[in-house]
């Protein structure tokens, strides 16, 4: 299983300058197992993917 971190210990984005992750996050296409990454890096895989995420904590409202 996959630890979260900040993005100052992500595997994927810590060493990279903090103005330059977004664009690193646009895109990452792999992602690590059982490695420590950021809520950031995971968000952009699954959006990269063409998997929907909300930027907010509220759950999708379904459709009846």
């Amino acid at each position: 299983m996959t630890d979260f971190v900040e993005e100052k210990d992500c595997l994927l984005c810590g060493k990279i300058v903090p103005a330059e992750r977004e664009a690193f996050r646009a895109s990452l296409d792999r992602m690590p197992l059982d490695e420590p990454v950021c809520d950031a890096c995971l968000v952009a895989f699954w959006r990269n993917l063409g998997l929907p995420v909300s930027d907010t904590d509220e759950p999708e409202p379904t459709p009846h």
